[in-house]
């Protein structure tokens, strides 16, 4: 009886303590094309957790003489939230058409979870976030993931990235906003601003407390299936 006792409050200890706790969620989608006076636009948004895969589709056409021209875009993004991980991944398909530099594509994924931890938890962050292959000019288009809350303030750099620390009891807020685009500004119609695709997971992990209940209640199934076994054991003789 004390083993059950001691398990059931082991098991209480891994419910209070289960990795992320969701308030509120955004994860959004856009694909932008244009061409000469034609646009188009398309946007999905997540109707809440859990797995989510979709991809927008915009296609603007002009009827040019002598046949009509045409810019598409398309973005996909594929992201899950679970108690354990915050997934997204993002690729984008940018076709500009040609029309006196004329023709503009984009893809967006947007997302911004708002989440708490009751106890010290170890994370980490990692993926890819591409950058510019040239230094000049600034690029301004938002190309952002980032976490903050008590005690934390990350944004991951471009390139790879791998990030471990330590979450303290509290709420954060955890955003990604990635924009892929052809042209770039002011009449650029050079392609160094799109990128092709994006990755990022954020993981908190048990805390000491939920591992203590883990060793606890691997260690009471263990003991029962062992009083099982004997119990077998003795029928047979």
């Amino acid at each position: 009886m004390r083993t059950l006792a001691i398990a059931a409050s082991a098991l209480a200890t891994l419910q209070a303590s289960a990795g992320i706790i969701y308030h509120s969620q955004t994860r959004e989608t856009t694909a932008f094309a244009s061409i000469v006076t034609e646009t188009a636009q398309q946007t999905h948004a997540a109707p809440g957790l859990g797995p989510w895969d979709v991809t927008a589709d915009a296609l603007a056409v002009f009827n040019a003489d002598p046949g009509p021209v045409s810019s598409r875009a398309r973005a996909r993004m594929i992201s899950d939230t679970t108690p354990e991980a915050i997934s997204i991944s993002g690729s984008y398909v940018l076709e500009p058409g040609f029309f006196f530099g004329t023709g503009t594509a984009t893809g967006r994924s947007f997302m911004s979870i708002v989440f708490s931890v009751n106890q010290a938890s170890p994370f980490s962050l990692s993926g890819l976030l591409p950058g510019l292959p040239f230094d000049e000019p600034f690029d301004p288009t938002p190309r952002r993931i980032s976490l903050s809350g008590p005690g934390t303030d990350i944004t991951a750099p471009w390139g790879e990235f791998d990030i471990d620390g330590v979450l303290q009891p509290g709420t954060y807020t955890y955003t990604v906003d990635v924009l892929s685009r052809v042209p770039g500004p002011a009449g650029d119609t050079s392609p160094g601003f799109a990128i092709s695709e994006f990755d990022a997971t954020l993981t908190v992990l048990p805390g000491p407390g939920t591992l203590a209940a883990l060793v606890v209640t691997g260690g009471f199934a263990m003991s029962r299936r062992r009083e099982a076994a004997d119990r077998r054991g003795r029928s047979r003789r």
